[in-house]
């Protein structure tokens, strides 16, 4: 009998899931706004679920990514143009 492949980590950002090799038991704030397309200088990070939930990562921080984590990234600063 087959040995069952060990499934593969996923996370979702903004509501999205990603299960790519960007995804990593750990990562940094910055690599998790990185999936969300908004630069470190710029990036909010926070917890969408669990005991941490609205929690705010640094960019810098490490943490640990558990199976299916939730994170709500947004900008620190929106700049709105002009008419």
């Amino acid at each position: 009998m087959k040995a069952q492949a060990a499934q593969k980590l996923h996370i979702f950002v903004n509501g999205i899931k990603y299960d790519d090799d960007r995804v990593k038991p750990q990562m940094t704030g910055a690599e998790i706004a990185a999936l969300a397309g908004v630069t470190p200088d710029q990036a909010r990070v926070r917890y969408d679920t669990g005991p941490n939930d609205g929690q705010e990562i640094p960019v810098d921080r490490t943490i640990d990514i558990r199976q299916a984590d939730h994170f709500t990234v947004t900008r620190k600063e929106v700049q709105g143009g002009s008419r």
